[in-house]
């Protein structure tokens, strides 16, 4: 079993034992989706965990974009504690800077200038650290220029 998924489920019973119902409910929704990730795909590892984790921080995004615009302000708060427990289990995020070292290390070394094959580049180089959209934004700018 991966540490990542060892933590969560220690995690769930610290929930369980504290009646901390949004930290259980997310976690909960955590272990089913890498529950039904495994069945496909047998024992996941970290880093597979920490992109199933990144796409429910999207699916967040979606769910309080939504509660926003549905004026659902008794919801978003919740919504938003829950995407805050996720977002905890994954490791430091890049900074722009070290975004934008890995631009410039990935096009020097690949001599590549299209930007989603360089955005691929530098998701490899950098892993769970950074966000899809926010590399491709930086890779944007710096092609730009």
């Amino acid at each position: 079993m991966s540490k990542l998924k060892q933590q969560l489920r220690d995690d769930l019973k610290s929930a369980m034992k504290a009646r901390d119902t949004n930290k259980l409910g997310a976690i909960r929704f955590l272990l089913a989706q890498i529950n039904n990730e495994e069945i496909d795909a047998g024992e996941l590892t970290d880093e597979r965990i920490f992109t199933i984790l990144k796409q429910q921080l999207k699916q967040f995004d979606e769910t309080i974009a939504g509660l926003e615009k549905g004026e659902r302000t008794d919801l978003i708060q919740e919504e938003q504690e829950k995407k805050a427990i996720v977002a905890s289990y994954l490791p430091q995020q890049a900074s722009d800077d070290e975004i934008r070292t890995a631009i410039e290390t990935a096009r020097s070394e690949s001599g590549e200038s299209h930007p989603g094959k360089l955005t691929g580049l530098v998701m490899r180089q950098l892993g769970a650290t950074a966000d899809g959209a926010r590399v491709s934004k930086l890779i944007q700018a710096a092609l730009a220029q």
